[in-house]
């Protein structure tokens, strides 16, 4: 008896496999074909291809455009595949505006998002990325400035241009400072032997050793009389004098917090750390020091918490001067995760005993300051899909958000994350755990995930060297982990229509998701829906070398009715609407109501895929439209595949790839 059979992953899956396990945010990604060695780009969700694997090398969408490189050269496609830029570029890079640098021969240009030349390759020595409607381009040493029509806005005066903050930018006019607009207008002359960039209306801005603030008008709000200062932050500003001790102005030039302190920092949340002596503390607005000057170094505030150090041991207070997290670990991260919760270490050193960083263990905690995970790993992974994997060594510890040990590799294979729920081998049984630690289904010899959300519980099955399960009996399982049949079937196959195959004493038929059979199993052979038809057989049976042959080959739809009449001495699936199928030495393709829409005069065709079809006779191979009209000659000897969108065939010893249009990607 020929049977389906289930497929066990028995390896244990990596961490990221565990994580990215579900992903439901659709998009295109780039995607190897490995039979041709090209890439094109999938849907996330469904995997289906998109966009033909036609280039040697594929990137991410950005803004809905794509780099792409075909035979040593790039360019952009859009979302549909249409080349937007052509392939003719040594490089191509989007920077944002609409407008895509482009560089041939080590010269540079701009081309927009219609491959539309906006700068000339070779014009400029230098050009760089637009930032704000403006870019910096160079001839020689000096810069000029030129907007998205590559109009030059500025003469090439500047030693320098930087970036423009508050709608101005900082310029270095024969090493003198100023600043200039969008527009290129220099509104502040370069007369300032230093400036800062502008923050909250003020910049700090330098002649002879002295420092103090202008506005955007180059007003000067106080005298430059400063031995240091910083940017403006919150309304306020580090001001420092020759006698090393630092204060605060406002925007008027007062200063408003008296400058006493041996150092300062910026305010963050209305609040600022200050140092007294060697230890650092907090102040407020008003100069009232809200958290003691105790510690040995302090991070600015960041949602309400700061990371502090005290005598080589990291903690984090909150704004009353708490210990969310107590000071005695020997790292704790600057930066709060991605996923909300924040690193903690134990046993960091940046120098070690032989002069190397000695990593540490890592561990989590949440805003609250409670640890989650204990310092016990060498990487934790974001928070994904319910779970975060740890891991130390190979091994990996699995828990959820509330910090609750799901599983661990010690003691258990935890094969896939899918929909919420973890499959775990322990003890040569399977079960399914959900994300809060719960067991929701009894232990079976295997569990398989099919289709949507289903899987497949299997007693008395027995795998072979692919990991392939046959043999015993088998039920269906809900996404709720409640089993909706009995263990009552041999086999299962694949789901489509919402509908899944089952076996039952040799012979075929389809169940849905609440395990009611739609179509008992009464066919000799049934393949998986496809396009809504699904493929049946009566009378028909395998061999002793499990190859089906013999009876009549038909049609049934989800309901279970016969949609086309079982008829035909050999049936492929329904693709793109149309099936093949033969009577006798009579082979054609029918459409989904049996009619035959393309006979054909050859001694045997394929499925159709994106369009095309592969056709055969007198030992050769070619390609067919819909229409029958040939895309490719007869002339081919050998097909090496076809699928995708693309077709690998082979004349004598030349090898080419075609699209299914018949445009040649490669010859090789």
């Amino acid at each position: 008896m020929k049977t389906f059979f289930l497929t066990a992953t028995l390896l244990l899956l990596s961490a990221a496999s565990l994580l990215n396990a579900q992903n439901t945010t659709k998009t295109l990604v780039p995607t190897k074909v490995p039979d041709f060695d090209l890439y094109g780009y999938a849907d996330n969700v469904t995997g289906k291809l998109v966009i033909p694997a036609k280039y040697d090398e594929a990137e991410k969408f950005y803004s809905d455009l794509a780099k792409v490189k075909l035979n040593k050269k790039s360019g952009y496609i859009d979302i549909t595949g249409r080349e937007v830029v052509p392939l003719m570029y040594d490089d191509v890079d989007y920077h944002g505006e609409g407008l895509i640098r482009v560089v041939l021969d080590k010269k540079q240009g701009y081309v927009d998002r219609n491959g539309k030349t906006i700068v000339p390759l070779g014009k400029y020595d230098y050009v760089g990325i637009f930032y704000d409607v403006v870019a910096n381009v160079t001839q020689g040493r000096n810069y000029a400035l030129i907007d998205t029509n590559g109009k030059e806005l500025t003469p090439f005066a500047y030693y320098t241009i930087d970036l423009f903050y508050e709608g101005l930018a900082r310029v270095n006019k024969q090493n003198y400072k100023g600043f200039i607009d969008i527009t290129g207008k220099e509104v502040i002359p370069a007369k300032y032997d230093d400036a800062y960039d502008f923050r909250e209306g003020y910049a700090a801005v330098k002649i002879q050793e002295k420092w103090g603030f202008i506005d955007k008008t180059g007003k000067e709000i106080c005298p430059l009389k400063y031995e240091s200062v910083g940017n403006f932050s919150e309304g306020l500003a580090e001001v420092g004098n020759t006698a090393g001790k630092w204060g605060f102005i406002d925007k008027t030039g007062k200063e408003v917090i008296p400058l006493k302190y041996d150092g300062t920092g910026s305010f963050s949340e209305g609040i600022a750390s200050v140092k007294v002596g060697e230890k650092l503390g907090f102040i407020n607005k008003t100069g009232l020091m809200v958290i003691p000057s105790k510690f040995d170094n302090i991070d600015p505030f960041k949602n309400g918490h700061a990371i502090v150090t005290l005598n080589h041991k990291y903690g984090c207070i909150n704004k009353t001067g708490k210990e969310i997290i107590p000071l005695k670990y020997d790292f704790i991260s600057e930066q709060w995760r991605e996923d909300g919760y924040i690193e903690v270490n134990i046993g960091f050193e940046l120098e070690g005993p032989f002069g190397n960083t000695v990593k540490g263990l890592d561990g989590l905690a949440d805003k609250t300051g409670k640890i989650i995970i204990p310092a016990e790993y060498d990487n934790i992974q974001d928070f994904t899909n319910g779970i975060f994997v740890a891991e130390i060594g190979k091994i990996m510890h699995i828990y959820n958000k509330a910090g609750l040990k799901l599983a661990n590799t010690e003691n258990d294979q935890v094969l896939r994350n899918l929909n919420g729920l973890l499959t775990i081998q322990r003890d040569n049984k399977m079960f399914l755990l959900n994300i809060s630690g719960t067991k929701v289904t009894l232990d079976y010899d295997y569990i398989i995930p099919i289709g949507d959300s289903m899987y497949v519980a299997n007693n008395g099955g027995k795998p072979d060297e692919n990991g392939q399960i046959s043999g015993g009996k088998s039920g269906l399982i809900d996404k709720n982990g409640k089993l909706v049949t009995g263990l009552k079937y041999d086999s299962f196959g694949d789901v489509g229509s919402g509908l899944v195959l089952v076996i039952a004493n040799d012979k075929y038929g389809f169940i849905n998701k609440l395990g009611t059979e739609v179509v008992p199993p009464v066919y000799s052979y049934a393949a998986e829906f496809s396009e809504d038809l699904a493929l049946v057989n009566e009378g028909g049976g395998f061999d002793a070398r499990e190859e089906f042959s013999g009876g009549k080959w038909g049609y049934i739809d989800p309901a279970g009715k016969v949609a086309i009449p079982v008829q035909y001495d050999a049936a492929n699936r329904f693709s793109e609407g149309m099936a093949r199928v033969s009577s006798g030495t009579t082979v054609s393709f029918i459409d989904k109501t049996g009619k035959v829409v393309l006979p054909l005069e050859y001694e045997n065709a394929g499925d159709f895929d994106c369009g095309a079809a592969l056709v055969f006779s007198n030992k050769k191979f070619g390609l067919i439209d819909k229409t029958g009209k040939l895309i490719l000659p007869l002339i081919y000897d050998q097909l090496l595949a076809f699928h995708d969108g693309l077709v690998a065939l082979k004349a004598g010893d030349k090898l080419k790839i075609f699209t299914s249009k018949g445009e040649e990607i490669k010859s090789f």
